[in-house]
């Protein structure tokens, strides 16, 4: 049976254990607890394992030191791929690995604060992760990219332990994220006509740039197809088949499309011309249908950072521009929104939009009240005819 003592004084305790070890030596170790009752959970544990057979302590080793002196940023960098011999985070399922890690650093090295990327990673806690989390917030730091921040973090963590680099649980399971209000800004009728007739005519006018001539086409199949920005500068004429006015959704940029899964979308009777007149003026550069002018007469695929005009355009056409400054995406919220308000079917718009669930769709339910009025009147429930020998209810009472 082990025992406990102080080396220290009463007020600055050192308590130590003493126990036979798996070896059948005495020995005496100092528990390192501030007082008797922990040093006594230290003496249990020690004994516990002599039973099991293994040894009581087990001292740290060098690298367990160094793994402890890692810290947030040592962590981070080694995530990201920055530390020599270190592969980094890098999951088959990652379409674009140097677009995730340029967002990753912008999370973990722009936006966390210095005092937490310069701590110890293995003395960071729940309430530190949280402390973070308000202080975010309080910058002014929009409540989806605190959300990034926190996603970015757990998997920074998660990484970390099974990469043997720290030996703590996650301190980011368990903080709660901020509510991130639902973004839903689309063009009116009224919009979309004034701003179709806008980049109609900028397309038209003498000596207009080939900017401007993309500009067009491009408005018109993001309005009446809804395809986002990357699914526009990655479609190809051979995914258009015009005979059978269908799209085949089959890359955003040059990868796989947000959802990871090929789709296919009508084309509308009214687009169908536009896109006939483009694919015989338009430029030809590696099947691309809407490429973007490099310098003159060098094209290449659009990116991210292109915005083509489309802002311009919604001034110039006295349209509103979107609080999210995502006037691409507002394109498509406008195609969803206007395609529900006309009594489109929501399980339909899913498979449009390339949602994986049904629950991204949901945010336009509310634009058709029409629409569901229409499919709760569906239910129907008739009632059976009474025998002749069985009196009504109404009856019933009126004999009564």
């Amino acid at each position: 049976m082990g025992s406990l003592f102080n080396r220290g004084t009463k007020n600055e305790p050192q308590w130590y254990i003493v126990f036979r070890d798996v070896d059948g030596q005495w020995k005496r170790k100092h528990s390192k607890q501030p007082t008797k009752d922990a040093a006594r959970v230290v003496l249990a544990d020690a004994e516990a394992r002599v039973k099991r057979g293994l040894q009581g302590i087990v001292e740290p080793t060098p690298e367990d030191y160094a793994r402890r002196a890692l810290t947030v940023r040592d962590l981070a960098e080694r995530f990201l791929g920055e530390v020599e011999d270190v592969p980094g985070y890098a999951p088959p399922r990652i379409k674009s690995l140097d677009k995730y890690r340029h967002e990753a650093r912008k999370n973990l090295k722009n936006r966390l604060p210095a005092a937490l990327l310069d701590r110890q990673a293995a003395s960071v806690k729940l309430a530190d992760v949280e402390a973070v989390r308000d202080q975010l917030l309080a910058r002014g730091l929009a409540g989806a990219s605190v959300v990034q921040v926190m996603a970015t973090l757990s998997k920074l963590f998660n990484w970390s332990r099974k990469a043997g680099f720290v030996e703590i649980a996650n301190p980011v399971s368990g903080v709660e994220r901020p509510r991130v209000a639902s973004s839903l800004d689309y063009l009116d009728a009224a919009e979309v006509g004034k701003l179709l007739a806008h980049v109609e005519r900028a397309a038209l006018a003498p000596g207009a740039s080939w900017q401007a001539r993309t500009l067009a086409p491009m408005v018109a199949v993001a309005i009446y197809a809804g395809l986002r920005k990357g699914e526009l500068l990655g479609l190809r004429w051979r995914d258009v088949h015009l005979e059978a006015a269908r799209f085949d959704v089959l890359r955003s940029y040059g990868l796989a499309p947000k959802s990871g899964k090929p789709r296919h979308v009508g084309i509308a009777p009214e687009l169908l011309p536009v896109l006939q007149r483009w694919q015989a003026e338009g430029p030809k550069h590696d099947g691309l249908v809407f490429p973007v002018e490099a310098d003159p007469g060098r094209w290449r695929m659009g990116d991210e950072g292109d915005m083509l005009g489309i802002v311009e355009a919604l001034t110039a056409a006295e349209c509103h521009l979107p609080a999210d400054e995502h006037p691409w995406h507002m394109l498509r919220h406008t195609f969803a929104s206007h395609f529900v308000m006309a009594g489109g079917n929501l399980l339909t718009l899913q498979r449009l939009l390339g949602h994986s669930t049904p629950i991204m769709t949901q945010r336009y339910a509310h634009l058709a009240p029409d629409f569901l009025t229409a499919e709760v009147a569906r239910l129907s429930f008739p009632r059976p005819k009474s025998p002749g020998n069985v009196t009504s209810i109404d009856e019933a009472r009126g004999k009564k």
